[in-house]
């Protein structure tokens, strides 16, 4: 970052920026992934990576059927976490 911007961000940069790191993955950036909910009780797929790429995978014992929501987990957090890193505190 401080190579390529020397430190600093103009408008377009900084929204950039704001945008990855909000909505990628370990793996990076993955077109509509951020578009999934996350929910730890309700979760029915998970994020894999494989030798052929990255994969949606279902997982539980329902599956999931047209019109069903698609449930990610960001893993188990601390309130505090969810609300400064993803800007809500799940239900429980």
């Amino acid at each position: 970052f401080d190579q390529r911007c020397d430190g600093e961000l103009d408008g377009t940069a900084k929204q950039s920026l704001v945008a990855f790191i909000s909505r990628a993955s370990e793996v990076g950036m993955i077109p509509i992934y951020d578009l999934f909910n996350h929910h730890n009780g309700k979760r029915n797929c998970k994020l894999t990576v494989t030798e052929e790429g990255v994969q949606l995978l279902v997982v539980g014992d329902g599956g999931i059927s047209s019109g069903d929501e698609i449930y990610l987990s960001y893993g188990l957090k601390t309130a505090s976490t969810m609300y400064r890193d993803y800007g809500f505190v799940e239900e429980w």
